[in-house]
């Protein structure tokens, strides 16, 4: 992927990405947001893509707020794929990047 350590993602306004996930066909959704699974995994190997765990909160939220729209049974679904791959990597993320703030340079 030539866009892995790219941060692309900076280009697409998180509104404007949330309405294109919801946009989707349930069963697609949780694929659209299985990316973010891996993306975050190593921010000290692709420091480029820090800017981009700001951006990662600000779908979380507006995913946050239109899953609290939905129906019961799908908002049961969507809350476990942007608890698994929104959420959790967000958080994992947001450690690395306070990690590596508070790492002295060698």
């Amino acid at each position: 992927n030539i866009y892995s350590n790219v941060p692309i993602l900076l280009a697409i306004k998180p509104a404007d990405f949330v309405a294109q996930v919801m946009a989707l066909p349930p069963e697609n959704r949780r694929t659209a947001l299985i990316a973010f699974s891996q993306r975050y995994s190593f921010l000290n190997q692709t420091p480029r893509l820090i800017p981009e765990v700001n951006w990662l909160a600000e779908v979380k939220d507006l995913l946050d707020e239109e899953v609290a729209k939905l129906p019961v049974i799908s908002k049961y679904a969507l809350t476990g794929a942007v608890n698994r791959y929104v959420a959790e990597p967000l958080a994992a993320a947001q450690a690395q990047v306070t990690a590596l703030a508070t790492t002295p340079s060698a």
